[in-house]
Formats: structure tokens, sequence, C-alpha cells
């Protein structure tokens, strides 16, 4: 613990450089603040965009301008296309938002959760199945 005389003009000094210094680092917080507050990004509009953009590209492609267009085509071509005058256009590699393979590769553990959080029923008759 330290003790300070309010008195005293050194210790004057000194509590009025830390408040000087504090009040300093705290307009520092809030501008970082402000900018921050600036980036963030409505989470709803953000999905709520990214799920047309999925379901219907393109129209997306349509109605955007010729840099919409290159945002698009990036997004949903990472890699790029690739053009040949004689074949035409390759097939590109797609996002990986398009790309549903190993979900429908995925060995059964991985697909559906495990027993435990719910009654276990017991399995349907096979007959059942084939009917």
């Amino acid at each position: 613990d330290i003790w300070l005389d309010s008195d005293s003009p050194a210790h004057s000094a000194f509590f009025t450089d830390q408040r000087k210094r504090l009040e300093h680092e705290i307009l520092e917080a809030n501008s970082d603040l402000r900018h921050l507050q600036d980036r963030l990004v409505d989470l709803d509009a953000l999905t709520s965009f990214a799920l047309d953009m999925l379901e219907d590209a393109s129209m997306m492609w349509m109605n955007a301008d010729i840099e919409q267009r290159w945002k698009i085509q990036w997004t949903l071509f990472p890699d790029g296309l690739s053009y040949s005058p004689d074949e035409g256009f390759g097939n590109p590699v797609s996002s990986k938002a398009f790309n549903i393979f190993p979900l429908l590769n995925a060995d059964e553990s991985h697909v559906v959760p495990p027993t435990g959080f719910e009654p276990v029923l017991p399995a349907p008759e096979a007959d059942a199945l084939s009917s």
C-alpha cells in the first residue's frame, strides 16, 4: 500500500499526470470501439444474403454490375474458371458451400447423433421397410 499526501505539490502533479494518461487511454479505447462497431456486420442480413445467393445465383449474376459479378465468380469458383477455345469452359472447383459429397459419403457414426438424449426406440421391422 502507498500513502500519498494529496496536498503535496509532487503528489498533485502525479495525480494530474495519471489522470491525463488514463483519459488518453480511455479516448483511444473509445476510438477503437467505434472503429470495431463500424465493422460489425448484421449477421441476419449476411445470412439472408448468403441464402439468397445460394438459392438463386443466376438472378444475382443477372442483376450484378461488373464488380459484383467478379465477386460472385470468385465466391462460387475460388480457383477461377478455366477456358480453352477448343474445349470451352472446364469443370471448375466450386466453393465449399456447394460441396456436399463429404456429407453423402460420411460414415454412419458422423450422420446421426449418439443415443442418450432421447428414449431409444425399437428398430423397425425389415418387412415394414420393404413395403
